[in-house]
């Protein structure tokens, strides 16, 4: 009764609360076996002394110590989503890494004949290494399915999955009965069931040929990231393709040479791939970076590559000094020691570069973000492309999400530049910009999410930058002032016009046309044969001509058909006056558009006007569309044909396009002319809908 009266909400709460009870246990289990079996396999080697019977190669279990960091992979990303695949499949391959390390290490103790050994009977033990195999090379191909890089989409995903696990299940529950029924420890599934170990066979290659399909892949996706997306999908790339190059060159070599692959070279390649790929996953699934902890996890990449590089190194000169000195291990090894003892400088150097460039990029150099900087602003002619310049670098060269420069004027802050996205809950750092003592402005970037500040690399390039843009914004402020006094200038000039034209036009106008009307009546009054009547016609002559002046007057102070029929109205008279059997012109304006400016008024019916007549005169187009809209506070006119078009080098240089250009940047405004899209040549103006 009360499950029935429950709430759909409430039913929700529980699913979920029991979801995340089943998912806690499920992580904690599988931690557990990962960290269990390390533990486990670790002491069992150092209590009867491994080492000292055994290769290091064999002796060393390092698929225990790939469980463990496999596992805190897998645990950190579902720290963050409980239902992310990635995490599990980090977490199942850290637990069968531990099985394969503990079935190696009690292989080992059963060689030297330890009591240990034969803890675990063969049949469990088969069964156990086998699950653990195939669950280490499902994992490890699926994988990439769930990186950022979106190989497949969702359902496509899911059927794979579905596939996959579907394939062992048919191959392995067959395997389990017949394991457990086996006679003896040597008895093998190929030897005794040859049709199931063909179907064996393809299993195995089944993993192996997804995995060179994700590599192919990866390879295309990562063209198609940037930053610290593409460094991430780089080395996921690299760990990726060297693991599973390494496995299917031992299977090619198992199946038609009847060879392995070296016990060292399995060693050292399978050692740093799959940590790769473990930290990779995590940086790339549970932060947006790596530079929280970037002391610590640089010097324990460093110090980790620097070991496996050595010892493969070592054992690579050793097998040559082999060759070279017929077999003598003194000789060989004192060769291997001293090439690798002279390596080690290097490679250091090498690989703190390639560490550098995995968590920084290229922020990794100050004094090249700044030679770039200097490069990119060297090479801008036009002055707003400056300020974007800067961001863009910034944006870059750093890998962070937003940059933004400001220009303290005597108006106020004015951005320069807005480069990026940034969301609400990113933070903001500011730097500000000095030039002579003053401060002439702020460099202001968004942190990485999840970040409460800059690191102390991209402070150094930030600082670095600044001394070098501040002189910029210097000048740019210089520049924002001269155009807002300039746009002033212009808005007073055309509101004065706007006045004096009503003026003349209401006034003026009127009152010498009552005074001519009036010296008319006069005369008429007079009669031909008065002698005033010659001075009365000069009179009305001389006013007649006065009227005339004004209204040319009047008409050139401002566009006579913007103040009679406003300048939607104008627009189309202007339009269908241009508009003929060549070339017919299309207008799209609104019917009333907003009050707008005196300056703003004038300079869209003068550009739309010169824009037209160039179409009409030159474009040798038969069809021109005129588009009018409002945007926010801003104007936009569109003027597009499709005639000859126009050559790059004339929209910057015609005196008519010039003109056009000069008047919409005069009141804060830009026009661009290019090529359409479509053929032809378009013209785009943006205008103020209100100044200062």
């Amino acid at each position: 009764m009360d499950d029935a009266l429950a709430s759909p909400a409430a039913r929700v709460r529980t699913a979920r609360s029991a979801g995340g009870t089943v998912a806690f246990l499920g992580i904690t289990a599988l931690a557990l076996v990962a960290v269990g079996t390390s533990v486990t396999g670790v002491a069992l080697t150092v209590m009867y002394h491994v080492e000292r019977h055994l290769s290091f190669v064999r002796a060393f279990p390092h698929n225990l110590l790939l469980a463990v960091c496999l596992a805190a992979a897998g645990a950190l990303v579902l720290r963050r989503d409980r239902r992310h695949g990635a995490g599990w499949v980090l977490l199942l391959v850290g637990a069968a890494f531990g099985i394969i390390g503990l079935a190696n290490v009690l292989g080992n103790l059963r060689d030297l004949h330890v009591p240990a050994g034969d803890a675990v009977s063969f049949r469990l033990r088969k069964i156990l290494y086998a699950v653990a195999a195939f669950t280490k090379d499902g994992g490890l191909a699926l994988l990439p399915l769930w990186f950022p890089a979106r190989l497949l989409p969702g359902r496509l995903r899911q059927i794979t999955v579905a596939a996959v696990c579907t394939a062992y299940l048919a191959y392995l529950t067959p395997f389990v009965w017949y394991c457990l029924h086996a006679p003896d420890e040597h008895w093998q599934a190929a030897e005794h069931h040859p049709l199931w170990g063909q179907l064996g066979a393809l299993i195995v290659w089944m993993s192996r040929t997804m995995a060179a399909a994700f590599t192919v892949g990866l390879a295309l996706r990562i063209r198609h990231c940037q930053g610290l997306a593409r460094r991430q999908l780089g080395v996921l790339l690299i760990c990726f393709g060297v693991y599973w190059a390494v496995s299917i060159t031992d299977m090619l070599g198992q199946q038609f040479f009847h060879v392995r692959n070296p016990a060292w070279l399995d060693f050292a390649t399978s050692g740093p791939t799959v940590l790769g790929l473990a930290l990779m996953s995590a940086s790339a699934l549970a932060r947006d970076d790596l530079t929280k902890h970037d002391r610590m996890l640089r010097r324990l990449l460093v110090i980790v590559g620097l070991g496996i590089g050595l010892f493969a190194s070592y054992r690579a000169l050793f097998a040559v000094g082999q060759a070279l000195y017929h077999g003598e291990p003194a000789t060989s090894a004192a060769f291997a020691a001293a090439l690798s003892v002279l390596a080690l400088r290097p490679l250091a150097a090498l690989l703190w570069r390639a560490v550098d460039w995995l968590f920084y990029g290229r922020r990794a150099g100050p004094y090249q973000a700044v030679r770039t900087l200097a490069g990119q602003l060297r090479e801008r002619s036009n002055a707003d492309e400056v300020a974007e310049s800067v961001c863009r670098t910034v944006v870059e060269r750093l890998g962070l999400p937003m940059a933004l420069l400001k220009a303290y004027t005597r108006n106020g802050q004015h951005l320069l530049a807005h480069v990026g996205h940034g969301s609400p809950d990113m933070v903001l750092c500011e730097l500000p910009l000095w030039h002579h003592g003053e401060l002439v402005g702020e460099l202001a970037v968004a942190c990485r999410p999840g970040y409460t500040g800059l690191d102390g690399t991209d402070r150094s390039v930030l600082e670095a930058l600044s001394d070098q843009v501040a002189p910029v914004v210097a000048g740019l402020r210089l520049r924002e002032e001269l155009r807002a006094s300039r746009e002033r200038v212009v808005t007073a000039r055309e509101e004065e016009r706007r006045r004096l034209r009503r003026d003349l036009h209401d006034g003026m106008g009127p009152a010498l046309a009552g005074i001519r009307l009036r010296l008319e009546t006069a005369a008429l009054h007079l009669g031909a044969d008065s002698a005033a009547t010659e001075l009365i016609g000069q009179a009305v002559e001389q006013t007649a001509a006065t009227l005339r002046d004004v209204r040319r007057i009047t008409d050139d102070l401002r566009p006579t058909e913007v103040d009679d029929l406003g300048l939607s109205a104008a627009l189309e008279q202007l339009a269908s006056r241009l508009s003929g059997p060549q070339t017919r012109i299309t207008v799209a304006v609104p019917a009333q558009l907003p009050a707008l400016p005196a300056a703003t008024e004038v300079a869209a019916y003068r550009i739309v006007a010169e824009a037209l007549t160039n179409v009409v005169k030159h474009a040798n187009a038969d069809r021109a569309e005129l588009r009018v809209r409002t945007e926010g506070s801003w104007l936009e006119l569109d003027v597009v044909d499709n005639g000859a078009g126009i050559a790059v080098s004339a929209s910057t240089t015609g005196i008519g396009c010039r003109s056009m250009t000069e008047r919409a940047e005069e009141i804060g405004g830009q026009c661009t002319i290019a090529p359409a899209s479509s053929g032809g040549t378009a013209v785009r103006v943006r205008l103020p809908s209100q100044l200062p």
